[in-house]
């Protein structure tokens, strides 16, 4: 038992509750018209872990090594606490970014994140992009 209470002084665990902005917009391919498909606010948590190595956000795992793991992703220290990038590449030209912030001075966490792709909207084809943003209040939480 005093392992695990050793193990959660060194590596802390926060919840972060907060409010979620998502906003989807679809891009017309031929007419380059705008449709904005969702505007959206939602009250969440999420959970922010260290680890040996890593941090993770809701179980995506962010390495503490960005060296080994530059371009897709990467946590590191910052002066106020700590900071995170993520890209994830999928199917039909879908991309990801995700990025957050997380101040000990204040106990808050901010994410965003980006996608974007191809798809079809009503028979048409075109591209939609959807953005993510997080900002909440964190709670370390203890054994």
């Amino acid at each position: 038992m005093a392992f695990c209470a050793f193990y959660e002084i060194n590596y802390p665990k926060y919840l972060c509750k907060g409010e979620l902005h998502q906003q989807k917009e679809w891009t017309d391919d031929q007419t380059g018209k705008k449709i904005n498909l969702l505007d959206r606010k939602t009250n969440i948590a999420i959970s922010v872990i260290f680890k040996r190595g890593a941090i993770f956000l809701n179980d995506e795992k962010y390495p503490l090594y960005r060296e080994l793991n530059y371009e897709d992703s990467y946590a590191e220290f910052t002066d106020t606490g700590f900071k995170g990038y993520k890209k994830q590449f999928g199917f039909l030209e879908q991309k990801v970014e995700t990025e957050f912030k997380f101040n000990k001075y204040s106990n808050s966490l901010y994410t965003s994140s980006i996608a974007g792709g191809m798809m079809a909207y009503e028979n048409n084809m075109g591209h939609d992009r959807v953005s993510i943003e997080f900002v909440g209040a964190c709670e370390r939480m203890f054994p």
